[in-house]
């Protein structure tokens, strides 16, 4: 599944009157090689416990049963493998538990949350990574990979018999054109097989981006064989085939690719929003903040690395950068770090998409840190 799809269900969970465990957990080897992560959560755990007495005792009971088996399943049930982040939702009363792992990097926190999973630090750090479906192919094989969040799965491979090409004689070389017929018929059903698979697995994950690697005049014959869903998606084919094994080169491939995708996106974002200006679309931090409060924004534009404090009402919600009343419902403003993460949540709310800019000063220069494509 498509991990900001994956996310995106949890948030319509409401848990109340009970609280949510959310555990975002580093479990990053480099940093962690002998599961010291595990003491990490202690401390989490600790501190959580003291949050929990200004809450009704019924809810406090609840919310340490959810720590427990956070813990035990931290400490009996994970596999780490390649991951770096675990993430964990608990409330027993609402019969939630749901665990993800991704190959991405995160400040450990666990979070006490009232109306469900707290949910916006993941979509935060998911929002604009190009899930990717790879399918790798020969003249006698091929290989489907995954590729979500920094991490890299084989999902399947395609064999097929294909006759070796030998010289046969026969009159005027007659008999070996038909053998070479023969062997390229089995090439062409060689891929049409393929395609049926990667048809497959591109219904199954729903990927944003597909990449073809192999051969070149193979993953051109094997793009007509793919339905206009995935041909839609493609990205540039790579000239590269490993049979077995070779995860690590595979991954790196793929990241270059996703990489230069991700920013051709970005740029494209950026490019429609400009165009938009002024009657579909906003930019500037204040302009986009005031589509969000009037519940018009149909994507957000912004980025996710930057912290920039305002104002909020603790009542509605309002945000804004400097005003000390709610002009809504006349509530004082109370002061926030990072207008950035709740005005993400707004729009989620609201069930905009989320478009980040990444590592671009020039791009976010061009519209002023933050935009809104509009609704009306």
């Amino acid at each position: 599944m498509n991990a900001l799809k994956g996310v995106k269900r949890l948030i319509a969970i409401d848990t109340a009157p009970y609280l949510t465990v959310s555990l975002y957990l580093n479990v990053d080897g480099r940093l962690y090689p002998k599961r010291e992560y595990e003491n990490e959560l202690k401390d989490l755990v600790r501190r959580a416990l003291d949050e929990l007495k200004a809450y009704p005792e019924d809810v406090q009971q609840a919310a340490r049963r959810d720590l427990e088996r956070v813990e035990r399943y931290v400490r009996e049930e994970f596999v780490r493998g390649d991951a770096r982040l675990l993430v964990v939702f608990s409330c027993e009363p609402a019969r939630l538990f749901e665990v993800f792992a991704y190959g991405i990097s995160m400040k450990s926190r666990l979070v006490l949350y009232p109306k469900g999973p707290y949910v916006t630090p993941l979509l935060i750090a998911l929002a604009g990574y190009a899930d990717t479906l790879a399918v790798m192919t020969n003249r006698e094989m091929a290989r489907g990979f995954f590729y979500q969040a920094g991490r890299l799965e084989e999902i399947g491979q395609v064999r097929a018999e294909v006759p070796a090409q030998v010289r046969y004689g026969g009159f005027k070389g007659y008999e070996e054109k038909r053998i070479s017929r023969h062997i390229e018929e089995h090439v062409q059903w060689h891929l049409k097989r393929v395609a049926e698979a990667a048809r497959g697995w591109f219904e199954l994950y729903q990927p944003d981006l597909v990449l073809l690697m192999g051969p070149a005049e193979l993953t051109s014959a094997l793009t007509r064989w793919l339905p206009p869903e995935m041909t839609q998606r493609l990205g540039p084919s790579l000239d590269y085939f490993v049979e077995t094994g070779g995860l690590r080169d595979i991954q790196t491939r793929i990241e270059q690719a996703v990489t230069q995708y991700e920013h051709q996106r970005m740029e494209r974002w950026v490019d429609q929003l400009l165009r938009s200006v002024p009657h579909k679309a906003v930019v500037g931090v204040e302009p986009t903040l005031e589509s969000l409060n009037e519940w018009r924004c149909a994507a957000l534009v912004f980025d996710p690395d930057e912290t920039i404090p305002g104002m909020q009402c603790p009542g509605c919600g309002y945000l804004d950068l400097r005003s000390e009343r709610c002009p809504r419902c006349g509530q004082a403003l109370r002061p926030i770090p990072d207008v950035v993460v709740e005005a993400v949540e707004l729009a989620v709310q609201q069930g905009a998409d989320l478009y980040p800019v990444r590592h671009d000063a020039s791009l976010l220069d061009r519209i002023h840190r933050m935009g809104a494509f509009l609704r009306f």
